[in-house]
């Protein structure tokens, strides 16, 4: 998940390829914006507790190929309100995308929070950068909405849209 996490900050620094914003910006900088934990040893523990100890407002759902052992995709899902389920992070690691994984993914998710969390809620909302186009067209091929008209931020780094789904 990890290794997945990585990749997940460089997909965002990717979407800034080309602006002046992309040569200026460090690593950890990257993860920072992309909400990626920077220090090793507190993503991990993260990770440790929320797979193995649970949560009862979060759920991570990982994509395990069968023939390798290797997680290939996770999901993050929060339930902070008796409305929302928020979509934190959707992730399938590059060579694996474009097959169907996130779909099925984020599909399993809301079975998994509505029948076997008991988590009751009429919409799903999500952040996404507005210059990540591959995220938006996948979000909005699986219905998702802009909820507000994406304001233009000050900097390419803040332009950030919520998108939601009514269920």
């Amino acid at each position: 998940i990890r290794v997945l996490e990585r990749e997940f900050a460089l997909d965002h620094a990717d979407c800034l390829r080309g602006h002046p914003m992309h040569l200026a910006m460090a690593p950890d900088e990257w993860a920072d914006f992309s909400g990626v934990p920077v220090n090793e040893a507190d993503a991990h523990k993260l990770i440790y507790n929320l797979l193995k100890k649970g949560s009862d407002t979060q759920s991570l759902i990982c994509c395990v190929e069968k023939s390798s052992g290797c997680i290939r995709g996770y999901l993050h899902l929060g339930y902070f309100n008796d409305q929302t389920l928020d979509l934190a992070y959707l992730k399938v690691q590059r060579e694996f995308q474009r097959r169907g994984i996130a779909s099925l993914m984020l599909e399993g998710g809301i079975r998994l929070a509505q029948q076997h969390r008991g988590w009751e809620f009429n919409e799903i909302s999500l952040t996404v950068a507005l210059r990540n186009h591959k995220a938006i067209a996948f979000y909005e091929t699986m219905g998702f909405q802009h909820a507000q008209r994406p304001k233009k931020a000050r900097s390419a780094f803040s332009e950030r849209s919520i998108m939601k789904k009514r269920i």
